[in-house]
């Protein structure tokens, strides 16, 4: 009889973005996968001018969404064991 398996996976997009007196300025978007352990980055500045004029606190926001997202990469990581179970054959198999 063959083995048959099931390979599940679970991806999570977290997006930030940040304004300065309500006008976007920057953004960022973190989209992580269990199935390839890997997260990827994204992010660029709305308001060129804005970002500049305010990069010390933005930065700061940027940075605090990165530790967010590393930590939700941890969880995911931590939930997912291998994503694959073994299907039965409906004789307890």
């Amino acid at each position: 009889m063959p083995e048959i398996i099931s390979s599940t996976s679970k991806e999570l997009t977290l997006t930030n973005e940040i304004r300065v007196d309500d006008k976007p300025a920057y953004s960022q978007s973190v989209t992580i996968s269990s199935s390839k352990n890997e997260m990827t980055i994204s992010q660029w500045p709305v308001d060129i001018d804005l970002y500049i004029s305010n990069k010390t606190e933005i930065r700061k926001l940027k940075d605090e969404f990165e530790d967010m997202a590393i930590e939700a990469r941890e969880e995911i990581a931590a939930e997912t064991t291998g994503g694959e179970e073994k299907a039965e054959d409906g004789n307890g198999h």
